[in-house]
Order: C-alpha cells, then sequence, then structure tokens
C-alpha cells in the first residue's frame, strides 16, 4: 500500500467510525430523553424568536407566553427548570 493510499484511508476511515460512534451512541438514548431534548431545543428556539428585534413587540410578547408555557410544561414535567 502506497503513502498516499493510506492518508487517503485515514482520511475517508476517521469520519466513517466517528459517525459509527455518534449512531451506536444515539441509538442507547431512551425515548424519554429524545422528548427531553426536543423540549429543550424547542425553548431554545422560543427564546431566538423573543430575541428577534425584527418582530414587532405584539408578536414577541405573544411568543414570550408562549415560551412561559414550554418552561412551565418542561418544570411539571422533568422537575426541574430547563
Amino acid at each position: 500500500m502506497g503513502r498516499g493510499t493510506k492518508i487517503l484511508l485515514w482520511i475517508v476511515g476517521i469520519p466513517v467510525v466517528v459517525f459509527g460512534a455518534m449512531l451506536i451512541i444515539g441509538a442507547n438514548i431512551s425515548p424519554e430523553e429524545k422528548e427531553r431534548q426536543a423540549a429543550g431545543i424547542a425553548i431554545d428556539e422560543c427564546d431566538k424568536q423573543v430575541n428577534d428585534e425584527l418582530s414587532s413587540i405584539n408578536v414577541r410578547r405573544f411568543v414570550r407566553g408562549a415560551c412561559d408555557k414550554l418552561r412551565s410544561d418542561y418544570r411539571l414535567k422533568y422537575g426541574h427548570d430547563y
């Protein structure tokens, strides 16, 4: 095997191994944990909308209320704040 072939194998092999490891780790996450993570992502996205200065004040107030509801639901379901 030439030097170029070895380098190519490393360049291709490392991402494949990392991707495989991520698949194995992701497969071991419980459905409840996936749901909790999705709720956290929804709260983060909601916060981005509240801080969007291009939105009108009324829209931002409405979104803030929705974010408060998401946080309240998260607290009730998981027993702690996000």
